[in-house]
């Protein structure tokens, strides 16, 4: 009867046999088939900037990912990369190639380059052309709604629901032309300062599907130094 009952050897080598098949093509199937990464629409937008003061004048192009409330810039002047800037609400990571540095920035402060000096977060906000959600006040001025926050006014004509322009302690943005296939957006964004001028000229812009993880972030070499500047 324990004779009858007992399998027999070839059969526990064919069971062995389909366990390691088995255990192989799940170890295949699990190389294969991996996680698929997030994707979202982004949008992607290149130009030329031009930045003059008292004493020199700086020419270069631009790469541009914006998704919800973030903001990625890269400026290059002719093939070299200068700078890359990496902007979210709560700060803004300033990097600079040619010293190994990476700047990082509250949410209010201006980029620390010596002669620009500009405010992150209104160009931003120049670039999405949305008025704030809840501004400290509304005044009125002619022909103009000026919302409030803190100390930077957004200015909105009466006969157009957009933003046209912010003015802040000392410089002004202005938002000029717009794209056809996104109104929204401005053909031509300009900073200025008493002193200096910066004019962002967009000559193309669209929505590409990309992973944000990788757009938003930076992929630093070693080496490089933060510097809090908070």
């Amino acid at each position: 009867m324990n004779a009858l009952l007992s399998p027999s050897l070839s059969t526990l080598l064919r069971l062995a046999k389909i366990l390691v098949a088995g255990l192989l093509i799940m170890t295949g199937c699990h190389l294969l088939v991996r996680p698929t990464p997030e994707l979202a629409f982004i949008e992607q937008a290149q130009g030329s900037y031009q930045y003059t003061d008292s004493t020199d004048t700086y020419k270069g192009r631009f790469l541009l990912f914006a998704h919800e409330d973030r903001l990625a810039i890269d400026l290059f002047a002719a093939y070299f990369h200068v700078a890359s800037v990496r902007h979210n609400p709560d700060s803004t990571l300033l990097y600079l190639p040619i010293n190994g540095k990476v700047l990082i920035l509250g949410p209010d402060d201006d980029l620390p380059l010596e002669g620009w000096e500009i405010p992150v977060a209104p160009l931003a906000t120049a670039y999405k052309g949305m008025l704030p959600d809840e501004p400290d006040s509304i005044t009125e001025s002619a022909d103009t709604l000026i919302f409030w926050t803190g100390d930077v006014a957004c200015l909105q004509p009466y006969d157009s629901s957009k933003l046209i322009g912010l003015k802040g302690r000392g410089w002004e943005l202005w938002r000029e032309g717009a794209f056809e296939t996104m109104p929204d957006r401005a053909q031509r964004i300009v900073f200025r300062k008493a002193d200096s001028e910066l004019i962002l000229e967009f000559i193309d812009l669209q929505v590409i599907e990309r992973e944000p993880a990788r757009v938003f972030s930076l992929n630093l070499p070693q080496g490089v130094e933060p510097l809090d500047y908070r």
